[in-house]
């Protein structure tokens, strides 16, 4: 069975990541891309470990994977079907 929780808690952070990093877009100077890029993931990297820390159940230490060969057959088959196409 699948960690229902821990899998929406890692979606979540890539959604938020998402919406932080997007006026990424329509800024054009690559010096203040990297500045707000390396401030939003400290913040936010700060951010989870606190919240981890107060849930200790969303640590992906603790957390124990219930299809460890999931993703490795996903790189395998994603890498033959790059292959294909190119």
């Amino acid at each position: 069975m699948i960690d229902i929780n821990y899998g929406n808690y890692t979606l979540f952070q890539y959604l938020i990541i998402a919406f932080i990093l997007f006026p990424i877009e329509i800024i054009h100077s690559w010096l203040i891309i990297m500045i707000y890029a390396a401030i939003v993931l400290i913040i936010f990297s700060t951010l989870l470990k606190l919240f981890e820390r107060r849930n200790p159940c969303f640590k992906e230490n603790n957390h124990v994977t219930t299809v460890p060969w999931l993703r490795t057959t996903l790189v395998v088959l994603s890498t033959a079907m790059l292959l294909i196409i190119l």
